[in-house]
């Protein structure tokens, strides 16, 4: 769910025609602020942020799951909370991760609606 929330909420503050340095700036950033490892370091973060951007030339299989869950979860949050976004995006945007997970064969809790 976290990694299908980042995919949504980084298209949304990327957008499509992105340039790589600022995912790049994007993941210190979220470092500096945070002041924790997220994604096993700058790199592994913006790995990251970049698979979920829809990138397929970065590999981030060597990252554990419980450490990219966490940089998805601060990342998604980062960017919403950048976004002159509403509760109403928000709901919109966990319904439809939340339709990515399923289509994927997941099976989250839902959201209360």
């Amino acid at each position: 769910m976290a990694a299908a929330a980042c995919e949504l909420a980084m298209r949304a503050y990327f957008g499509a025609d992105y340039d790589v340095r600022a995912v790049t700036a994007f993941a210190a950033l979220l470092r500096e602020a945070t002041g924790e490892n997220l994604g096993d370091g700058l790199l592994g973060l913006e790995a990251l942020l970049r698979s979920a951007l829809g990138e397929v030339d970065v590999d981030v299989t060597g990252i554990p799951l419980d450490v990219r869950a966490a940089a998805h979860a601060v990342a998604t949050g980062f960017a919403l909370h950048r976004l002159p976004s509403g509760e109403r995006m928000v709901r919109g945007l966990v319904v439809e991760a939340e339709t990515r997970v399923f289509e994927r064969g997941g099976n989250p809790p839902l959201a209360v609606r």
